[in-house]
């Protein structure tokens, strides 16, 4: 096969207006409209709940016995080798904390910014609506990004939906 470059000659130009229109009616999809059945039941029910908690607990807590007894057993079979399993399962435990703290800080992020969604949706005059301009400024000031439409600030950005003299001429994308 040549890795020159290779043009594909057409025969008549292609004209996008001819082109079939989309349907407005999105295809059915019946197995996915199941599944948004199955998994958006609402609440699960208190024996589902206690079941998943129970598993949980279990799985947990047989996982940790046969830690402990792995790096012990290898603790009393070879000293140095058991030393090392037993920093690999401390290291391993200190991963998964670390783990579930920042998914704990994705998730007040996430509150966050739905709290401010809410207040923005929920901005009848104009002073509720500067002060939640006001929070969305406080939310992206420690991104290190100056104001102004050039820099890309997001709030700038929200503001100049249209490009003016003073957003400036060039096209958000």
């Amino acid at each position: 096969m040549s890795e020159k470059p290779f043009v594909i000659e057409m025969g008549e130009p292609v004209d996008p207006s001819l082109a079939p229109a989309v349907p407005e009616a999105l295809p059915e999809g019946r197995a996915m409209q199941a599944a948004v059945r199955i998994g958006a039941s609402g609440r699960r029910s208190a024996l589902g709940r206690f079941a998943g908690w129970a598993f949980g607990a279990l799985f947990s807590f047989v996982l940790s016995v046969a830690a402990w007894e792995f790096v012990t057993g290898l603790l009393a079979a070879n000293t140095l080798l058991g030393t090392v399993a037993l920093v690999l399962v401390g290291l391993a435990v200190l991963a998964a904390l670390l783990l579930a703290l920042r998914e704990a800080a994705g998730f007040a992020r996430l509150a966050r910014l739905d709290g401010l969604r809410a207040r923005v949706a929920g901005a009848a005059s104009l002073a509720e609506a500067r002060g939640a301009v006001s929070a969305l400024r406080s939310l992206y000031r420690g991104r290190g990004m100056s104001a102004g439409p050039s820099r890309g600030w997001p709030s700038a950005r929200a503001m100049c939906w249209m490009p003016t003299p003073s957003c400036g001429w060039r096209r958000w994308s």
